[in-house]
């Protein structure tokens, strides 16, 4: 039987500074520990990687940029820069079979980035190659350009291949400032993250565009002078400022509540938010959560992390199980980017 190798990298949070960061705000998130896994193996023929995905359909990617795919869907595509990037750094001559699969991560979560990133980290440990983090870095980011429809902020890749907490910052045109941190709340509080799909879910890219809509912004991040950039972000820059003065065991939960759903009420006038979410932050309020606010890009079918005492947990769950959601809660993960040989 060929040697195996399975690669998981762990999903993410933004706990605040959605869509700002995009204009060079400070924003924080961490990695979680609901994990994204591919199982690599090296098969006969062709040089070319072939991929199993249940929800996407099988595909394959050739030396020459072909991309095919059983169910003619196009979002597996998004792996084609990496493999030839990986392709031109290692010089593989050989045929790769990988196969998805999912702790289950939900819209947010920063899944194009995390598999991203464990597809590339497998692709260079098949060659011999240990990727460092700046590698991964650059290759999470080009599979988040195809899903996103543009150039991200970096912040979800720079997440997932830390492992870590992270701030983050861009520093344009084109430098990424991060500095890792560990990401502490109140004692005896945590957080709850709850799925508001049915159905549809709205792209990244479009929600990225009708933010620079809602704020009369007509040209890129790049073309716009600083000034132009912080008044975009100024009024979130406070609401950062003291989250991050409560994110310590000594915090105070309730000020921390409403800083978070402070946050959210910027981004819902952005319309960012749905019906939806809406409906999921008034019940878990309802059952005494201390604030909420959605994380990551927002829109339909997007992710809402709820703030609450640890001791609320199971009525804010069945609240919501209730209404017809389901949620999970999360921790920080224990490690990054990591692979496991195996037969």
């Amino acid at each position: 039987m060929a040697n195996k190798l399975k690669v998981s990298a762990p999903s993410k949070v933004i706990l605040i500074g959605e869509h700002y960061v995009v204009y060079g705000a400070p924003s924080l998130a961490f990695a979680v520990d609901r994990y994204n896994h591919i199982t690599f193996e090296e098969v006969d023929g062709e040089t070319r990687f072939e991929g199993i995905n249940p929800g996407y359909g099988n595909f394959a990617i050739y030396p020459d940029g072909r991309y095919k795919n059983s169910l003619g869907r196009d979002e597996m595509r998004m792996y084609t820069k990496i493999y030839l990037r990986i392709l031109d750094k290692t010089g593989m001559n050989k045929a790769y079979r990988g196969t998805w699969s999912s702790d289950g991560v939900i819209k947010g979560m920063g899944a194009s980035a995390s598999f991203s990133a464990a597809f590339a980290y497998g692709l260079y440990k098949m060659n011999g190659v240990e990727p460092d983090e700046d590698e991964l870095f650059e290759c999470a980011q080009l599979g988040d350009e195809f899903a996103h429809g543009g150039r991200p902020s970096g912040i979800d890749a720079r997440t997932v291949v830390s492992g870590s907490g992270i701030i983050f910052r861009k520093e344009f045109p084109k430098q990424y400032i991060f500095e890792k941190i560990d990401v502490k709340f109140p004692k005896g509080t945590g957080l709850l993250i709850v799925d508001t799909f049915k159905g549809r879910r709205s792209n990244t890219g479009d929600l990225v565009r009708q933010f620079a809509e809602r704020h009369n912004i007509n040209v890129a991040p790049n073309d716009m002078t600083e000034d132009d950039r912080r008044r975009v972000y100024l009024p979130y820059l406070n609401i950062y400022k003291k989250v991050l003065n409560e994110l310590n065991i000594n915090g105070n939960p309730e000020l921390l509540g409403r800083l978070f759903t402070q946050n959210h009420e910027l981004l819902k006038r952005a319309g960012m938010s749905t019906e939806d979410i809406e409906n999921v932050i008034s019940i878990a309020k309802s059952s005494n959560a201390l604030g909420g606010k959605l994380t990551g890009a927002g829109g339909e079918g997007g992710a809402v992390i709820i703030y609450m005492h640890d001791h609320d947990l199971h009525n804010i769950q069945s609240a919501l199980k209730d209404a017809g959601y389901d949620s999970f809660q999360i921790s920080p993960a224990s490690h990054g980017v990591v692979g496991v040989a195996g037969e």
